[in-house]
């Protein structure tokens, strides 16, 4: 997983409609660093761990990006950051902490 010191990563906090429904949420005023990583694309490929989930929708209007339910509430409580970082290949990897 990416460092938290790395400057191309990005943290968005881990909401409690996020954890309850699978999601990556962002706010508003986090509009240009969100979209700045992802560009104009809608759909996205992500690395969570060793694991990869293909063709996640990027729902702009709404500021979400879904992920599997079960990961996100499987997360011990503590857990309140997702970080995002391109990685050069175009993926974008996500962490927790």
């Amino acid at each position: 997983m990416g460092a938290w010191g790395d400057l191309n990563m990005h943290r968005l906090p881990l909401s409690k409609r996020g954890r309850k429904y699978g999601y990556i949420t962002w706010r508003k005023k986090d509009d240009a660093k969100v979209l700045g990583l992802l560009g104009k694309r809608k759909y996205v490929d992500l690395v969570i761990g060793s694991e990869m989930q293909k063709r996640k929708r990027v729902d702009v209007e709404n500021r979400r990006i879904s992920i599997r339910y079960s990961l996100t509430r499987s997360l011990p409580k503590n857990i309140s950051v997702i970080g995002l970082r391109l990685l050069p290949n175009g993926l974008i990897e996500i962490s927790f902490s």
